[in-house]
């Protein structure tokens, strides 16, 4: 599941900024939260505005190298750099 509202939170930033930085309207955005379904670019766009890289939306909390795809459940390998 995404970390967005989990990462908004930690950094004290409301939807709204995040709306106007990135141009996704906040109900996008909650829906977002929500279901954990958008396109790599709007999470892309999300990241940036969040000042996070892109793998920090998705790291889980036990700090695996992998995570779980939104939509079907798969498992997803993480690589660093």
């Amino acid at each position: 599941m995404l970390r967005l509202k989990e990462i908004c939170a930690e950094k004290g930033i409301k939807y709204s900024a995040v709306s106007e930085a990135t141009g996704i309207t906040e109900s996008r955005l909650c829906s977002i939260v929500r279901t954990g379904a958008c396109q790599l670019k709007t999470l892309r766009k999300i990241a940036k505005a969040l000042d996070v890289p892109l793998v920090k939306l998705f790291e889980n909390t036990n700090h695996e190298n992998y995570t779980y795809c939104p939509h079907c459940g798969k498992r997803i390998g993480l690589k660093f750099r």
